[in-house]
């Protein structure tokens, strides 16, 4: 009996990895790649109203790595054209995708049209985590918006002068928009409505990681909710900037502890990074 069953577990195996190997790697049904002018917009793919059509606008080859293998910024290590080169994707899934068979799907139009190559490894990494300072977080939690006529002192600028702001000078968030920044001067303004403390870490680390701010730093800055505030809070935040370096992880951290009552805490950690060994810089024909 023992050796029976030894053999249909053999079999079985067998089958389980023979249907494995053979089986097809996932694909768009149509997928078309062109070179792009520039960023345009995303829309489409599973969980949004058009779950069976994805359109790039215009994207970076290291955002559609990013998306495809589930990283975040900074995990991507190759060529600077990677983040320099545009392109126009177009793709129309089979019914009923997931969004792990759509990023599969990504995956595999990468390595096809691009002939990407990569391999993995890891490097020991700086991140801060956003935390609460002594005294505890001073912040308000989110309440309905209000509309009382007259009430909000704002100002509209001319086309191309950035955000409507208040009186105070914060930019006015217009809808759907968690969070905004207004450059004024040796000043960084920002807005954070019904915000949690998820959004507001992963806003100051794309603020700080902006080109403009990076000074001699090759890595963006990765920020991390640390707090274990829950809920959504309304709130400005106004972070000085230093001439010809913009904001520092000092300046937004003392701008967080005065006005907030949070803070952030230097740690390092392990990064599982993706190394991109060769890509084509012109993708292959539709």
């Amino acid at each position: 009996m023992e050796l029976i069953a030894f053999r249909l577990m053999t079999l079985v195996a067998f089958c389980v990895s023979s249907y494995a190997q053979n089986a097809a790697p996932l694909r768009f049904d149509v997928a078309s790649v062109k070179l792009a002018t520039g960023m345009g917009r995303y829309s489409g793919g599973p969980g949004s109203n058009d779950p069976d059509r994805v359109t790039y606008g215009g994207v970076n080859l290291e955002t559609l790595i990013r998306n495809a293998y589930h990283l975040r910024p900074g995990q991507v290590v190759g060529p600077a054209w990677l983040e320099t080169e545009w392109y126009t994707v177009t793709a129309i899934l089979p019914p009923g995708s997931s969004r792990d068979q759509f990023s599969e799907m990504l995956a595999n139009l990468l390595i096809d049209r691009f002939g990407l190559v990569f391999h993995r490894a890891s490097k020991e990494v700086t991140t801060y985590g956003l935390a609460l300072a002594p005294g505890g977080a001073r912040i308000r939690p989110s309440v309905p918006e209000i509309e009382v006529g007259g009430a909000t002192a704002t100002s509209g600028p001319a086309a191309g002068q950035g955000p409507s702001v208040e009186a105070s000078g914060f930019p006015v968030l217009p809808p759907n928009v968690p969070w905004l920044a207004k450059n004024d001067g040796d000043v960084m303004r920002v807005t954070f409505k019904g915000s949690s403390m998820g959004v507001l870490a992963n806003g100051l680390g794309i603020m700080a990681s902006a080109p403009a701010h990076r000074g001699d730093r090759i890595d963006p800055v990765r920020i991390e909710d640390r707090t274990e505030l829950s809920g959504k809070f309304d709130f400005h935040l106004a972070i000085d900037q230093d001439p010809g370096i913009g904001l520092t992880i000092s300046n937004i951290s003392s701008a967080l502890k005065k006005q907030l009552g949070l803070q952030l805490n230097e740690t390092k950690t392990k990064l599982d990074i993706l190394i991109v060994d060769h890509a084509e810089r012109i993708p292959s024909v539709n």
